[in-house]
């Protein structure tokens, strides 16, 4: 970025005392204001500069401080979504808190962007069985397993993801497959001794 020097200047430490960036951690390096009033780390404009936000601003405007910023809006999946064998779950996290809650698509789609907060949608597996199902000793695998390993996946770069996830097996209806194709086959012991060279 660049700026002519009219148009940045060292802010007031006395008026903003703590800046932080944009995961809310306290930033202790230099940083400056534009004539826009944003602040950004270093002593001037250059293109590593990251953009910064005064500490009480970024915790004023954190939407815990809204309730309604925060608030669980979940929807279950349509008699469509459940014949497709698929649907879309959207969560919402706090960046300073790492709290997460679910939300609807309208609210996902609307989101904007910002400091302290972000979005993910996650592909959720409704085709039965849920669990694991073993056909003549080979896996075949339920909807648990891959929900999981989607949200393990999500949760590499949306953090906590995997915490907030109770049940892999949600909303998947159920199914008719006995109890004992879910059970995995007993280890085989077969072992046999070749003979010693004479």
């Amino acid at each position: 970025m660049w700026l002519p020097k009219i148009k940045i200047r060292k802010p007031n430490k006395g008026e903003i005392a703590d800046v932080v960036d944009a995961k809310g951690n306290e930033f202790l390096g230099e940083f400056f204001q534009t004539f826009k009033g944003e602040f950004f780390s270093g002593d001037k404009p250059t293109s590593n500069s990251q953009p910064l936000q005064a500490k009480d601003t970024f915790e004023s405007n954190s939407p815990y401080n809204n309730p309604n910023n925060f608030k669980p809006e979940f929807t279950p999946p349509t008699g469509k979504e459940l014949a497709n064998g698929s649907f879309k779950r959207y969560f919402l996290r706090d960046k300073a808190n790492k709290n997460i809650v679910e939300i609807t698509k309208q609210r996902f789609q609307n989101f904007s962007p910002t400091l302290y907060s972000e979005v993910v949608a996650v592909d959720w597996i409704l085709t039965p069985p849920a669990k694991d199902v073993f056909f003549n000793g080979v896996k075949f695998e339920g909807a648990e397993t891959k929900n999981k390993r989607t949200i393990e996946e999500v949760s590499k770069t949306f953090e906590g993801l995997d915490q907030y996830i109770e049940s892999y097996s949600q909303f998947v209806p159920e199914s008719n497959i006995s109890g004992d194709k879910t059970t995995p086959p007993a280890e085989s012991n077969t072992t046999f001794d070749l003979p010693s060279p004479s």
